[in-house]
């Protein structure tokens, strides 16, 4: 996954340095923490994976950008999700 510019503009040495730590000190583990939700819910859907997937999405989680596109491209996913991705 590549997060890009998260700073307006073009890159410097330093940018891409704080690219690199937002990437992998913030982003990565809490979306590895979503998919896990996601498996979690396909696996065994009964055991309320799907509260914590709401939660995760809703536009006041960190990244729920990401997360909401990673619901959008699986179709199952957005057709169950669909009223919390309003």
């Amino acid at each position: 996954m590549f997060l890009g510019y998260v700073y307006n503009g073009g890159s410097t040495d330093i940018k891409d340095i704080e690219c690199s730590n937002l990437r992998n000190e913030h982003l990565l583990p809490d979306i590895q923490r979503f998919n896990q939700y996601i498996q979690g819910h396909l696996d065994e859907p009964e055991l309320g994976y799907d509260a914590l997937i709401r939660k995760e999405i809703s536009r006041v989680s960190k990244f729920s950008a990401f997360k909401r596109r990673i619901v959008q491209d699986d179709p199952g996913l957005t057709a169950l999700f669909a009223d919390a991705l309003i």
